[in-house]
This record gives C-alpha cells, sequence and structure tokens, in this order.
C-alpha cells in the first residue's frame, strides 16, 4: 500500500519537468531513473527513505510515495515538489529539502 500519492499539474513539456525533478532528487543525494513517461526515485532522509515512482499523463505528474519516515507527512513531500517541479510557491520557501524536513520533525517531536 502506497504511504502517499498525488498529482502536480505542469507547464511546460515532459522532458522539461522531468529535467526539473531530476535534479531535485539528485540534488539531495537520490536517485532517479525514468524518462518523460514514467520512472522511480529515492532519497535518504533521516536514515530513512522517501521512495516512489511517478508517471506522466498529459499535463499531469502523477507520484506514488511507497516508503517514507513515519514524522514527514505528505503534504510536506507533496508541497516541496510543487514547489520544484511544478513552479508552484508554498508558504515556505528553502534550498534544502533535509533542513527542511529536520525542522519539521523537531516541531512534530516536540
Amino acid at each position: 500500500m502506497a504511504a502517499c500519492n498525488f498529482s502536480i499539474s505542469f507547464s511546460g513539456t515532459p522532458d522539461q519537468v522531468m529535467s526539473k525533478a531530476q535534479e531535485a532528487v539528485q540534488g539531495h543525494g537520490g536517485s532517479f531513473t525514468g524518462d518523460s513517461n514514467s520512472g522511480n526515485f529515492e532519497v535518504s532522509v533521516f536514515g530513512s527513505t522517501i521512495a516512489g515512482f511517478y508517471t506522466v499523463a498529459g499535463q499531469s505528474l502523477d507520484i506514488v510515495i511507497e516508503s517514507k519516515p513515519f514524522l514527514i507527512p505528505c503534504s510536506t513531500i507533496e508541497g516541496f515538489l510543487k514547489s520544484q517541479i511544478g513552479g508552484q510557491k508554498t508558504k515556505w520557501n528553502t534550498n534544502s529539502f533535509q533542513a527542511r524536513l529536520n525542522e519539521l520533525a523537531g516541531k512534530e517531536a516536540k
């Protein structure tokens, strides 16, 4: 069973969006395999892994997160990916996904 799933609408071509996605994942030390139709990704956070897969349907990127750290809500992952891939601004803006996740985990652990 998936930990969470969501869709991100985008403009531009799927190749452009996949390039952004690959940069975001690899920029945080993760792995990204796939093309403009589908693929997989994985990135380590708090010694745990956020892993999932994606498919592209028209101007929508459908993402399924298969595993994630318990303390990281799906909404945080979705918000980060939307800000990186979809170009939609969230209420927070950071260059470091790890720093934001550390901040959130500290708030939820209290």
